[in-house]
């Protein structure tokens, strides 16, 4: 995606990190690999890519979502979202790699 967004000519900071899909000391957390593209001039996010299992279907749902509507780099950040370790890690790894990127703008 970073090759694509070049080729329109599309400056991009680019947030990646690696974690997990729940609280580390719940049985069953996975790796979790999240990269995100936020545009420099807009700060919004117009790309990304996550990998991990089938753990990761609603996280690309959000993702999905944040592009089609625009979403910019500081609003995803701010966003409210869940935390009980049986589903998710304490801090969502969509906001830290979004906050991630924000450190290269």
């Amino acid at each position: 995606t970073e090759f694509s967004a070049s080729r329109l000519g599309v400056e991009v900071a680019v947030g990646r990190i690696s974690g997990l899909t729940r609280a580390r000391y719940y049985p069953g957390a996975k790796p979790i690999k999240v990269k995100l593209l936020i545009e420099k001039e807009e700060k919004r996010i117009v790309g990304g890519q996550i990998v991990g299992g089938e753990e990761v279907t609603q996280r690309i749902n959000i993702l999905s979502l944040a592009i089609q509507k625009r979403t910019t780099v500081y609003e995803l950040i701010k966003a409210d979202t869940c935390y009980a370790p049986s589903v998710c890690e304490t801090w969502e790894p969509l906001v830290l790699a979004a906050e991630m990127a924000l450190r290269k703008l």
